[in-house]
């Protein structure tokens, strides 16, 4: 069964973000950098490789990373804009795990916004979770306005008691807008 490539984060040793997480600092990014072009340099490397008849270099290691994928990843993870765009599509559009799993998200559950809790008095959206948490899952409005500038539609959410995710689907009503009108005019 082929396995997706490693994420750029993988690739440079790093945690890969969460809607809740830190991300790595810029100095963690360039450290992890230099790490992973010392671990993967050819002249470094502790793989064997041999030719074939042919001339051609054969790595008997097939994990070995290349030098520009590497790069890459140091490029898009150090340049905030590049960056910003990488984790929301590596959050909305995971990679594909070898465990077998749908989506890189435990127990990952599609909601729409409506089906979660509003709370007037907290501006906040929640979800009880099934670890028992009463507020596992929220979004606040300032969530959903970070997600719709950048185009999504879509926030992914994990649960503050356990490792659990939801993604919860919502769709942008305009002030003034009657939310039933608006309804209509979707379905």
């Amino acid at each position: 069964m082929p396995t997706s490539p490693p994420t750029h984060y993988e690739l440079l040793n790093l945690p890969s973000p969460t809607r809740t997480s830190k991300p790595p600092s810029p100095q963690e990014v360039k450290t992890a950098y230099r790490f992973a072009l010392l671990a993967h340099h050819p002249d470094k490397s502790t793989s064997t490789v041999s030719t074939n008849a042919n001339g051609a270099l054969h790595a008997k290691n097939r994990d070995i990373l290349t030098i520009d994928a590497i790069k890459t990843a140091y490029h898009t993870l150090s340049t905030p804009s590049l960056r910003v765009e990488y984790d929301r599509t590596l959050l909305l559009h995971p990679p594909p795990k070898s465990t077998g799993q749908k989506s890189g998200y435990t127990g990952s559950e599609t909601l729409d916004l409506d089906d979660l809790i509003f709370d007037e008095g907290e501006g906040i959206w929640y979800s009880c979770c099934r670890c028992g948490e009463r507020k596992g899952y929220v979004i606040t409005e300032g969530d959903l306005e970070r997600e719709e500038e950048l185009g999504g539609r879509e926030i992914v959410v994990g649960c503050r008691g356990c490792s659990l995710w939801i993604r919860v689907g919502f769709g942008v009503v305009e002030e003034g807008e009657d939310e039933g009108a608006h309804r209509k005019e979707e379905g």
